[in-house]
């Protein structure tokens, strides 16, 4: 569905022109990434999202809802305030009512953005940006 794809590139879009890290340090879906030793990096990835009817029928208008997650990975041994500083910046490039336009024309809104408790992964501490979100997606043209 072409639409799941432009939601993805709407928010993977929105991560790169943010320019919180070196493009370089973006560990996109897809992509074969390797960190660098001692170098902070994202990691964006769809965390859920769910489509249903707002009403009856064949034709009736679609609500979708989500949740974009960024990764936020820093060495383990760095401390707080690095990995602290760089999900600010992630929330600040998503923040509360911010609207991304696909090309097809779908509106999605930005509702809110938390950051949970870091988790370690290996030499790596983790923490999870969650950039919760909803769209409307109108009716399919009458033929």
């Amino acid at each position: 569905m072409a639409v799941l794809t432009e939601i993805d590139d709407a928010f993977n879009n929105q991560l790169q022109a943010a320019a919180i890290v070196d493009a370089t340090q973006i560990a996109w879906p897809n992509v074969v990434f390797v960190p660098t030793k001692g170098t902070p990096y994202l990691k964006p990835e769809k965390a859920g999202r769910a489509r249903m009817p707002l009403g009856y029928g064949a034709d009736a208008v679609q609500q979708w809802t989500g949740v974009w997650q960024v990764g936020v990975y820093v060495p383990r041994d760095s401390g707080e305030h690095e990995q602290a500083r760089l999900a600010g910046a992630v929330m600040d490039a998503f923040p509360r009512g911010l609207t991304l336009t696909t090309p097809s024309g779908l509106r999605i809104l930005v509702s809110h953005t938390s950051a949970p408790l870091p988790v370690p992964v290996g030499d790596w501490s983790s923490l999870p940006v969650q950039i919760n979100w909803f769209a409307t997606e109108p009716p399919p043209p009458e033929a």
